[in-house]
């Protein structure tokens, strides 16, 4: 009986250690993103500035220059992460796929299709 409870407080502890584990590897994958963004941020600041002294043009590509690394880190951030989870509504065009008339009330293509008339196309037109 207390070897049971001794194996499963390892087995407990095993666990432990393993989910401590993983969160430092996710916590320093992060950190190194962290100054990879800084570092590509301040180098594309500092192209911008050199081209700024080069053609007397301050603070134009310092500005372009900065944008670009900030928004480009953004993106490949986002990329590293999974990408955006969007909530997924069945329609590509960003239209619902729920089967609601235009009146309101649920139901397939039968009954009332919002023109007024009885059944037929969805458009307005005459026929």
């Amino acid at each position: 009986m207390k070897k049971d409870r001794v194996v499963m407080v390892a087995d407990r502890k095993s666990q432990e250690s393993k989910q401590l584990d993983e969160m430092r590897r996710g916590g320093l994958q992060w950190m190194g993103i962290g100054v990879e963004f800084a570092a590509v941020v301040c180098g594309c600041s500092w192209v911008g500035n050199w081209l700024d002294k080069k053609g007397g043009t301050s603070p134009g590509f310092l500005v372009l220059f900065f944008l670009f690394g900030f928004v480009g880190m953004i993106y490949t951030m986002i990329k590293r992460a999974g990408g955006l989870k969007w909530k997924d509504d069945g329609g590509s065009d960003g239209s619902s796929n729920n089967n609601i008339n235009n009146d309101g009330n649920e139901g397939g293509s039968e009954g009332n299709d919002g023109d007024g008339g009885s059944g037929g196309d969805d458009n307005d037109g005459p026929g």
